[in-house]
């Protein structure tokens, strides 16, 4: 269904802005240029003075953009305000006899009381009344939409409300894992855990090195950490970059001869946790020492050989399965096989329930977080159907609210800057499809 023009307020030549107010609302918005709709960009045009050659819905985008383009170039003025006002309602003359309701104007709001078929019945009244007109599909169409918009808003705004009630209520439920190791030892872990993360602590129990897989923000390192904090044992990271060295896992000796220790080497030597956050952006030649240590029980240091402790487990995260560059991940590394063989794979995915848990630890409004949950959500599911290289991650969910809570930003703002960031033109339209933020 193609979308309702807006009524234009303001358009501002300097910064690529325009004033609506969206078919329906009552709120005004404003928007860059590049984000407004197709429809909206042309009746803009139009009441700017800019003419059309046949019919500008068989323009292109790129051609309307150029119009706009020209008209900065050579307006003078550069603001425009239509000084839109809300129409008046006009004094009714006193009538001897009632007199038939005209569908097109209704005088009384419509009431949400009483049965389905009783507001079903209230639209009808409202719609036809004692008037029975002879006019085209096209008219009756238009004043059945002006009658039906307020009880549709009516039950949009039902539906909402509950929905919204019901994932609050879920997220606000305390929240316990229970896992039990190989000991036999049963263990109750308060808060939210990723649903992966009771297979992670488990490997991490059996001594087996685990390479973790997923997009950026899915809280990779975040399962090793918890792991390692209910395992008792001790946790250490280190970033890989492609210029990383060896020195970094295995140390060095300085001037005068002392060993300078890694946290690698503590890790390796009395057990622990060690994450390589990042791996398939390392430099190859590093994770060639790291076989070594993975695969040999020992490895040999500046001051000697180190035998690897019982509870020693390397954690490796990653946005690839190691074998080079995505749409997504352009600059990750192929890893040689003989190192992906230490690991064991595990994808981890968006978790919602943690989604929720951050979200809701921002403190903001409950309605208010519902909302921008499900916008984020929305725009996550057309990057996915468009196919579009973009990441909407939960970094985006945590950081826009906390900017909409700050009070300085819009949802809408908070949405441009941390959704549609870095996102081309073409892109913008179809991650904005079906979010609706008000």
């Amino acid at each position: 269904m193609a979308s309702k023009a807006s009524t234009i307020i303001k358009v501002n030549l300097d910064e690529n802005r325009v004033t609506t107010i969206p078919f329906g609302a009552r709120v005004q918005r404003t928007d860059r240029w590049s984000y407004v709709s197709k429809i909206d960009k042309i009746n803009t045009l139009k009441m700017l003075g800019v003419s059309f050659t046949g019919s500008p819905q068989h323009y292109t985008m790129d051609k309307i953009d150029d119009l706009w383009s020209r008209l900065k170039a050579t307006s003078d003025v550069r603001e425009f305000n239509f000084n839109y006002q809300e129409e008046a309602p006009q004094p009714q003359p006193k009538q001897e006899a009632p007199m038939p309701q005209n569908p097109s104007t209704p005088n009384t709001q419509p009431k949400v009381e009483g049965s389905l078929d009783a507001i079903l019945q209230a639209v009808i009244a409202d719609v036809i009344g004692s008037y029975v007109p002879e006019v085209n599909p096209e008219t009756v169409g238009a004043i059945v939409n002006e009658a039906m918009t307020p009880y549709v808003d009516i039950f949009r705004n039902v539906t909402d409300q509950v929905a919204n009630l019901n994932k609050v209520v879920s997220t606000m439920q305390p929240k316990v894992t229970r896992v039990t190791l190989t000991t036999g030892e049963v263990k109750d872990l308060e808060g939210v855990q990723h649903k992966m993360f009771p297979k992670i602590l488990a490997s991490i129990n059996e001594g087996v090195n685990c390479w973790l897989v997923g997009p950026a923000g899915t809280g990779k390192s975040t399962i090793a950490e918890q792991a390692a904090e209910a395992l008792g044992l001790p946790f250490f990271s280190e970033n890989c970059t492609a210029t990383m060295t060896s020195f970094e896992l295995k140390g060095y000796k300085g001037a005068t001869g002392n060993y300078e220790t890694t946290k690698f080497r503590q890790a390796f030597e009395h057990g622990g946790v060690f994450v390589l956050d990042e791996i398939d952006n390392a430099n190859p030649n590093v994770l060639g020492t790291l076989n070594n240590a993975l695969a040999n029980g020992v490895m040999g240091f500046p001051d000697g050989m180190i035998k690897k402790h019982p509870n020693f487990v390397a954690i490796a995260t990653a946005n690839t399965f190691g074998t080079g560059p995505t749409a997504q991940y352009v600059g990750r590394n192929p890893i040689d096989l003989a190192t992906i063989d230490r690991f064991a794979q595990m994808e981890i995915d968006i978790d919602e329930d943690i989604e929720n848990a951050m979200l809701n630890s921002i403190g903001l409004d409950v309605n208010v977080a519902a909302k921008w949950l499900e916008a984020i959500r929305v725009a996550r599911t057309n990057v996915n159907n468009y196919g579009l290289k973009v990441i909407v991650s939960p970094r985006a969910t945590v950081n826009g609210a906390k900017l909409i809570r700050s009070g300085a930003f819009t949802p809408w703002e908070a949405f441009e800057v941390t959704v549609l960031k870095g996102a081309k033109v073409d892109q913008v339209e179809k991650i904005r499809h079906g979010v609706n933020l008000g």
